[in-house]
């Protein structure tokens, strides 16, 4: 069985690969504060679920030693 994209076809798969691939450049830069709106009704289904309740993000908490926590979280950023 051949795979055989028209034009049509061929337009929609490149429109929905560059969607998603601006959807990953915008997350992968996002901060916590941008998210929220998808972050918070996510928390709160799983807080439901688990009946446990989430600690704030790391990036709220104060840190007794910034440049240690910017040296261990940088390489973590662009894990997203």
């Amino acid at each position: 069985m051949k795979l055989r994209l028209d034009g049509k076809r061929k337009a929609q798969l490149i429109v929905v690969l560059l969607g998603g691939a601006a959807l990953k450049l915008y997350y992968s830069a996002a901060t916590v504060n941008q998210l929220r709106w998808i972050l918070a009704p996510t928390t709160l289904l799983v807080e439901l679920i688990s009946r446990t309740r989430f600690s704030p993000p790391l990036s709220r908490i104060p840190c007794a030693f910034p440049r240690l926590f910017n040296y261990v979280t940088s390489p973590w950023a662009a894990a997203n």
